[in-house]
This record gives C-alpha cells, sequence and structure tokens, in this order.
C-alpha cells in the first residue's frame, strides 16, 4: 500500500504564521463573499456553510491572542477535527507545502500554560509558525470557535 503525502496550508494572521494540516481543511473561503448572519469578516460571527451553521473567528477574538494579530480576515478555513467544524478567519494563504519541508519541535516546557492552544511549532525555509493540528482546534472549540 503506498503511503501518502502530507501538506500544510500555511496561512497568515498579521505577523503570525500558522501551518494547517490539508487533510483537516473542508473549504478556503474569500471572508467577503460568505453570508454572514450575524458578524462580519472583521470580528467573526455566524455563518451558514452546506446546510450547516458555523462560528468563524479570527485568532484576535481568542483569549491570549489580540496582541499577534491585526489583520484584515481576508479568507475563511473551514476545518473539520474531532467531527467538529471550526472557521477560523485568516488575513493571507501563502501556499501549500508537502509536510517534508517542515521541522516541528514541540513547544518548549517554559512557555506552556493551561491556556495555550497549541502544542507544536514548525519551521520552514526559517520561519517559525504555529501548528494548528487536532489539539489546536480542540482548544479553538472550547475559547467558542466551532459548532
Amino acid at each position: 500500500m503506498a503511503e501518502s503525502r502530507q501538506f500544510y496550508l500555511v496561512a497568515r494572521c498579521g505577523e503570525l504564521r500558522l501551518a494547517i494540516p490539508v487533510a483537516l481543511l473542508r473549504e478556503v473561503l474569500e471572508a467577503d463573499s460568505v453570508a454572514w448572519t450575524e458578524g462580519d469578516s472583521c470580528l467573526g460571527g455566524l455563518i451558514v456553510w452546506q446546510g450547516r451553521s458555523l462560528f468563524a473567528q479570527p485568532l484576535s477574538q481568542l483569549p491570549g491572542w489580540r496582541q499577534s494579530h491585526e489583520g484584515h480576515c481576508r479568507h475563511l478555513l473551514v476545518v473539520e477535527a474531532d467531527r467538529a467544524l471550526h472557521g477560523l478567519l485568516v488575513d493571507d494563504i501563502v501556499g501549500i507545502f508537502p509536510a517534508e519541508g517542515f521541522i516541528l519541535h514541540d513547544v518548549p516546557e517554559i512557555l506552556r500554560s493551561p491556556d495555550l492552544l497549541y502544542g507544536r511549532l514548525a519551521v520552514r525555509n526559517a520561519e517559525v509558525m504555529v501548528v494548528c493540528g487536532r489539539n489546536f482546534f480542540a482548544g479553538f472549540a472550547e475559547a467558542g470557535g466551532s459548532t
């Protein structure tokens, strides 16, 4: 049986870079093209995506992330992790890259805290980014970013 290659979508939120496993992505939308039932692409809110209500928000609306993000939220990433849908607003899509091009590191113990949503960092071409895998989105859901 042939192994399937893994890829990361790299997105930008302000100065912060995110690496999101492509296997978790369900759709990437232009935030301005979304019909918001509540809220907007700047602050987040509710949309209907494929007949399901979905709460979408930028990182700036999560506890502890405000300083790292002062962007424009041009794209909405619809992600499914552990059978829950999540809507994450990001400024830009940098691209999709093979996982072999990333060096992954656990967050150093001294930097960990109970409310930290991520546990891994990735380095690609001398750029450090937050890995937004299943654990990230589980914490994102607890902070109010899923349905």
